[in-house]
């Protein structure tokens, strides 16, 4: 055999062994990547349940809004009658020393009547309205000390429990709410000999705050006995909604 024919057969037997070298080392690898089809997913069951909670807070201050309301023949007749006694009731309330009073309204209109299927004009009506913060111990006294400066409506009195009295109240709202929830999955699922695996997702529902409220009325001055205000309770309710896997 020449030297040249040796040669060529060198490397062809060369090129062969590399080729299996790198058969031998490829295959391993591809017996480890797993079929796509024949992965399985496992589909989860999931019960919804909302659970409610709600606490009770006493209430310890008021908030109230009250108006001076006047009728007169003419608007500048009407204005300086309730420039005059908006200024004496804000002098009243400065000197009790409220909290956040403020001015939430200032009215002036016309006034209008029907007589005989027709509207005319009968002078003119306005008012001012004022708003502020007292303790509900006071506020009886608050308002008798306003109704003799000048105003004579309430347009509404709201009862407040304290910021942090409140915020302790939502957090206990939605420990129950959350027993609850977690109470009616129990009571569902064991009715049906199922059992609860895993909670999926939490979501919490806005809190809700209810005040009890005394809504507008006249004020007289013509009783004269004290004017009692009694407060109640604050009510603070929370939800929330768990996904429970079983």
């Amino acid at each position: 055999m020449s030297k040249i024919s040796l040669s060529r057969t060198i490397k062809a037997l060369q090129a062969t062994t590399l080729l299996s070298t790198v058969f031998i080392l490829a295959t391993p690898i591809a017996t480890f990547i797993p079929s796509v089809s024949a992965q399985e997913v496992k589909q989860s069951r999931v019960l919804t349940v909302t659970g409610q909670g709600e606490r009770y807070v006493p209430t310890t201050t008021a908030r109230v809004q009250v108006a001076v309301a006047v009728e007169g023949k003419t608007a500048e007749e009407v204005q300086a009658e309730i420039a005059r006694k908006t200024n004496r009731v804000i002098a009243t309330l400065k000197e009790l020393q409220v909290d956040k009073l403020q001015t939430t309204g200032i009215s002036l209109s016309p006034k209008y009547v029907y007589e005989n299927n027709r509207q005319r004009q009968d002078g003119f009506t306005g008012q001012n309205s004022i708003s502020f913060v007292t303790s509900i111990e006071r506020s009886g006294a608050t308002l008798d000390a306003i109704v003799a400066a000048g105003a004579n409506r309430i347009d509404q009195i709201s009862f407040l429990a304290p910021d942090e009295a409140v915020r302790v109240a939502r957090n206990g709202a939605l420990q129950d709410a959350v027993k609850d929830a977690q109470a009616q999955a129990d009571a569902v699922l064991s009715s049906l000999n199922l059992k609860a695996q895993s909670i999926r997702t939490i979501q919490i529902g806005n809190a809700q705050s209810y005040t009890p409220q005394v809504f507008k009325q006249a004020l007289s001055t013509a009783d004269n006995n004290a004017t009692s205000v009694v407060g109640g309770v604050q009510n603070v309710q929370a939800s929330v909604t768990l996904e429970i896997t079983y």
